[in-house]
């Protein structure tokens, strides 16, 4: 008799753990709208749960052995909400997660159109710099085009003026021998 007692006890204790290996082999949802669903299942399952608890423990004050009853109630209760909170942080995981995969997606873009935009700053600094280079190579040009014809100018002046001196001095001495 004492070892069916223990049998019938170490059932009981093995029953439960059975039970709740097989409730976590429950497939983790794929899609958000799987997500959403399974929250909105373990949100339900949490309020029915609370009013089965309320339900329970009112009639277990009608019963002889109420404490017995109400550690009963709190048992289901307990166990359906573990339940619930499962599927919950199943569905919260796969939003986290579906989060993050979105934030790394949108990074990786900014960090895409980032180099994409510095290329193209990159390539106009570089025509910038090409075109004031160019505008300096042609201002230097002009500078010595201006710089040699002002040196041309001043020989040329420089030229009549010993022209005209030349001549001035030529003259009186032609008057002087007339």
């Amino acid at each position: 008799m004492p070892t069916l007692f223990i049998l019938i006890l170490s059932l009981l204790f093995v029953s439960p753990l059975r039970a709740e290996t097989a409730e976590v082999s429950r497939p983790p949802p794929q899609t958000p709208e799987q997500a959403e669903a399974e929250r909105q299942q373990a949100a339900a399952m949490r309020k029915a749960a609370e009013e089965a608890y309320s339900a329970e423990k009112a009639g277990c004050y009608q019963k002889i052995q109420v404490n017995a009853c109400l550690e009963d109630a709190r048992k289901r209760y307990m166990s359906v909400i573990i339940e619930a909170r499962k599927i919950d942080v199943q569905a919260r995981t796969f939003e986290r997660e579906l989060r993050r995969d979105e934030a790394e997606a949108k990074s990786a873009r900014r960090a895409d159109e980032r180099s994409t935009r510095e290329a193209a700053q990159q390539k106009r600094a570089e025509r910038y710099r090409a075109r004031e280079k160019a505008k300096a190579v042609e201002r230097e040009q002009k500078q010595q085009e201006n710089e040699r014809k002002a040196e041309e100018r001043r020989k040329k002046r420089a030229r009549r003026k010993a022209e005209k001196s030349a001549g001035t001095q030529a003259e009186p001495q032609s008057g002087a021998s007339r």
